[in-house]
């Protein structure tokens, strides 16, 4: 009879990704392989991929191009095609009087192509009402903390915290988003013409 218990896994490569919380992960079975994009290292917050081989069980932090999302903690990442990560919301550090700054756009990246593509709000629709927010939107509040799932090639998301006034906010909303293979074949959106990329954000 097997006894069922965690087993510690050894894993290898030349670097390895800092110690993350509130991190995106996602499995691409295809290539056998684990993605990690983002998350909060105890001292800033990061922007950097990474990809675990399932077979060597070896690491690597992956060169990459187009449009990058910036740094980002306690966001959502999915798998979508068996091709493609899509990152939605996050937190993006602390901006000016130390209020939080979220992500206000949506990052796909095609690891076929080594790209993050940049998306905009299309293609959202509401499924439940928020509880704290009784306004109407085109797509979701400014948010992180939120859970995101694909099912059948749509991507939906549930809750999560924003910020209001001088305070977080929950939310108890969910939507769903219904471009997923009509966005992912696009091209790039336009990329603005002077485009700083902050490699981190400080913590408050």
């Amino acid at each position: 009879k097997k006894i069922k218990r965690w087993v510690r896994v050894e894993t290898y490569g030349s670097s390895k990704p800092p110690q993350l919380q509130k991190t995106a992960v996602i499995v691409l079975e295809r290539y056998s392989s684990v993605l990690v994009f983002g998350g909060f290292n105890n001292r800033y917050v990061c922007a950097d991929i990474w990809e675990l081989n399932m077979d060597r069980l070896e690491w690597r932090k992956l060169n990459v191009k187009g449009m990058i999302p910036p740094s980002l903690d306690a966001h959502s990442g999915v798998e979508f095609l068996g091709e493609y990560m899509i990152v939605f919301g996050g937190w993006r550090g602390c901006g000016g009087r130390g209020l939080p700054q979220f992500l206000t756009r949506y990052y796909i990246f095609d690891r076929k192509n080594m790209r993050w593509k940049m998306r905009s709000g299309a293609g959202w629709s509401t499924l439940v009402s928020s509880m704290t927010d009784s306004r109407v939107e085109e797509y979701p509040s400014l948010r992180s903390d939120h859970r995101a799932v694909v099912w059948k090639n749509e991507m939906y998301v549930f809750g999560g915290r924003g910020w209001s006034g001088d305070r977080y906010i929950h939310y108890g909303d969910m939507w769903v988003w219904r471009n997923g293979e009509e966005d992912v074949m696009k091209e790039d959106e336009e990329e603005p013409k002077k485009r700083v990329r902050p490699s981190r954000f400080e913590s408050a």
